[in-house]
């Protein structure tokens, strides 16, 4: 039996992911990772030599 208050608290559960392949389901697609996660420095220091 659990007893702590944390344990007995009700949750409204609705979704859970379990479709992504990208590391433990944080993000679905590279696209939405780079939304998320904005300009990386590998990102710029690409362009930078790109320019």
């Amino acid at each position: 039996v659990q007893t702590k208050r944390r344990a007995l608290r009700e949750i409204d559960l609705k979704f859970i992911d379990t479709t992504s392949k990208f590391g433990h389901g944080r993000f679905q697609t590279v696209e939405e990772k780079k939304a998320f996660m904005g300009p990386l420095k590998k990102d710029r220091i690409a362009k930078e030599e790109g320019a």
